[in-house]
């Protein structure tokens, strides 16, 4: 690998690594505040993975499933990059399932050099790949290796995202220290119930990247039990 690739590579994972983490761990926050038996559930398994007298480690990371699922479906429903685009090489032929329902397929001739744009958040969206996929529910991705295609937020194949291992050990190792920690809850407005602040809140916000633009949450101390 040439010195200016190397620097290239380096540069993307901390810059672009950096906000599209960050993004993916803010949503989390929000979809946890509101579904507090999700938040519940990955609680009790960081008090039984991890405990209270010690800090996570990397060899914790395997047992950590459900936190690294609160945050791949984050991601899923929220993909920062939100659209991936590629130069063909060579003319090719892409193979396209029809809808839902009919049988068979497309075919659609690519010319060499024509730019192919991806729609990440049609992909992500699509009943066809995922049950009821308007619904946060991190428990598809329970059992899922962490290089798996089956996830295609951080794109798949040669040209796939080189911070995925990086991005998805920061993340569980946040959320698991602050998770033990604090509980996180709505902030509601006067008069304002969940649901109503999860409509306000969990809505979709493009700025440089696709995430949500602000989520007014609670962090509580959690009482820990003395043993």
């Amino acid at each position: 690998m040439r010195r200016n690739e190397q620097i290239g590579n380096v540069y993307t994972m901390l810059f672009a690594g950096h906000d599209t983490t960050a993004t993916s761990l803010s949503v989390t926050m929000g979809f946890l505040a509101y579904h507090q038996d999700i938040q519940k559930e990955i609680v009790e398994q960081i008090e039984s993975v991890v405990g209270y007298d010690r800090d996570p480690t990397f060899a914790d990371f395997p047992k950590l499933n459900k936190v690294l699922a609160a945050f791949l479906e984050s991601t899923r429903m929220f993909p920062s990059v939100y659209v991936m685009i590629r130069e063909a090489a060579e003319d090719t032929v892409l193979k396209i399932p029809n809808k839902k329902g009919q049988e068979g397929y497309t075919m659609l001739p690519i010319s060499k050099g024509t730019m192919v744009t991806a729609d990440m958040v049609g992909l992500q969206y699509n009943p066809r790949y995922f049950e009821e996929p308007y619904k946060y529910k991190p428990s598809r991705w329970y059992g899922l290796e962490n290089d798996s295609e089956s996830f295609t937020g951080f794109s798949i194949g040669t040209r796939a995202c080189i911070g995925r291992k990086f991005a998805t050990s920061e993340g569980v190792a946040f959320l698991t220290m602050l998770l033990r920690d604090w509980h996180i809850e709505p902030l509601l407005q006067p008069n304002e119930s969940k649901e109503e602040w999860g409509k306000r809140v969990l809505d979709a916000e493009l700025v440089l990247l696709l995430g949500i633009k602000n989520i007014p949450v609670r962090l509580t101390k959690r009482q820990q039990l003395l043993m």
